[in-house]
């Protein structure tokens, strides 16, 4: 399934929940989160590294599920970037552990698709460090999405900084794969290559 903002909003809700963090903002807060990650995230660009079989009559087609990040990295992120602007408290703390718990459930669904030559056929992996989402993209998106639900302030705006700082950290790491399927061309044999290109959804 593709990474989704009312399923990422849905998982981070029932964490706040878990953790006592309850108030009437909270759904407004946590769709806000959940749709900037999906605005920043969706449609963007990977690359991947191919090890199978080549070459190929004419690209090849990858399809994969999910991106693994590390929740904890990204809570650890949020923290260092949050505690830099005077965010403290066990609330945010509970915030934190909430939205990077639930960007990583949401990623782990997330659709890859992929062309590749001249590997047609295996696997290509998830290069490190080539999706290029950036923290000022996912923060602005998060700022954005909440003002339309009426969350304004600076401490919802630097919430935001640090949320999206957090989360391009863990995409920097982000590891994951993709099936290779293609037509075999003339004289194939073991080979490698890189995807020609890739787009998440």
């Amino acid at each position: 399934m593709p990474f989704l903002a009312a399923t990422m909003s849905a998982t981070m809700q029932q964490l706040f929940l878990a953790s006592g963090l309850v108030g009437t903002s909270s759904l407004s807060f946590c769709s806000a989160v959940s749709t900037g990650s999906q605005l920043a995230v969706v449609g963007k660009p990977f690359s991947t590294t191919d090890i199978g079989m080549a070459p190929g009559a004419g690209p090849a087609v990858g399809k994969g599920v999910g991106l693994i990040v590390d929740s904890n990295l990204i809570k650890a992120a949020i923290l260092s970037k949050g505690i830099s602007s005077g965010l403290l408290g066990t609330d945010f703390s509970k915030v934190a552990t909430a939205a990077a718990k639930a960007f990583a459930a949401t990623l782990a669904l997330a659709d890859l698709s992929s062309t590749h030559a001249p590997v047609y056929s295996d696997t290509g992996q998830v290069v490190l460090g080539s999706i290029p989402v950036t923290a000022n993209a996912i923060s602005n998106n998060i700022i954005k999405a909440g003002k339309l639900s009426g969350l304004l302030g600076q401490d919802f705006s630097k919430v935001a900084k640090a949320i999206g700082f957090g989360f391009s950290e863990g995409l920097k790491l982000a590891t994951g794969s993709v099936m290779i399927k293609g037509a075999p061309g003339s004289s194939p044999a073991p080979g490698s290559g890189k995807s020609i290109s890739g787009i998440i959804s």
